[in-house]
């Protein structure tokens, strides 16, 4: 059971990643972000059942988006690649099939890191989800 009285059966989870909110100080320039950790890809059938590969995107300090999110999936031994062309910061996004939730977090606002869960409608209509922590240089 969460903290909003929500409960859940042993195929379903919750996936979180716990971080200190950082506030962005720049207002200008780019800085490549690429995946440092992420929890196992779930589906809502078979509970834990893929990897994710990598991660990477570009955070945009002027407009405080995350752009060109790719993100490579190993689910049950097929590959698959989820996409957002861009994305705000610390707030929710959904492109076609592919929702995520960014929080920027860290304790080094030239160097911040961005926790993003996610959730996607795969090709075989296949509903995944999972978390990923992107560091930012």
């Amino acid at each position: 059971m969460d903290t909003d009285g929500n409960t859940y059966t042993y195929l379903q989870g919750l996936h979180y990643a716990v971080g200190t909110p950082l506030s962005l100080t720049a207002t200008s320039g780019t800085l490549a972000c690429t995946q440092v950790l992420a929890d196992r890809v779930t589906d809502a059938i078979s509970g834990y059942n893929g990897t994710l590969g990598t991660t990477s995107a570009t955070l945009d300090l002027g407009t405080r988006t995350l752009n060109d999110l790719s993100m490579s999936i190993n689910l049950a031994n097929t590959n698959y690649t989820l996409t957002n062309t861009q994305a705000p910061l610390n707030s929710v996004s959904k492109t076609g099939q592919l929702s995520i939730q960014s929080v920027v977090v860290g304790h080094d606002a030239m160097q911040p890191m961005v926790a993003l869960g996610y959730s996607a409608t795969l090709p075989n209509a296949q509903n995944i989800g999972g978390v990923v922590v992107l560091s930012c240089k």
